[in-house]
């Protein structure tokens, strides 16, 4: 049996940059917003909703990451990264 962890985006928030913020990337392409959201195995909601689903399932995980994308104008990603905060001894479900 493999044991597989799958991780989701959840809760983006999207900024667009201001003209003289642009980053200069790669290949000509010019970032138009920044996303960032988290990246986790499970939404946060589920956490605390008790009774009904497989407690196993449900068990705190440590698993939560930030992401930051570069997107172009119609929102598709040109690069991302996912950062883990833990290292910083930060601990949020939303950042």
């Amino acid at each position: 049996m493999t044991h597989r962890t799958y991780y989701f985006e959840y809760n983006p928030s999207l900024v667009r940059l201001p003209a003289s913020q642009i980053p200069e990337l790669p290949g000509g392409e010019q970032a138009v917003y920044l996303a960032s959201y988290r990246v986790s195995e499970i939404h946060f909601c589920l956490k605390d909703f008790k009774g009904q689903m497989n407690p196993d399932r449900l068990k705190r995980t440590n698993d939560e990451f930030l992401g930051i994308a570069l997107l172009r104008s119609d929102l598709s990603v040109i690069t991302d990264a996912t950062v883990d905060l833990r290292k910083g001894g930060i601990r949020q479900q939303d950042f």
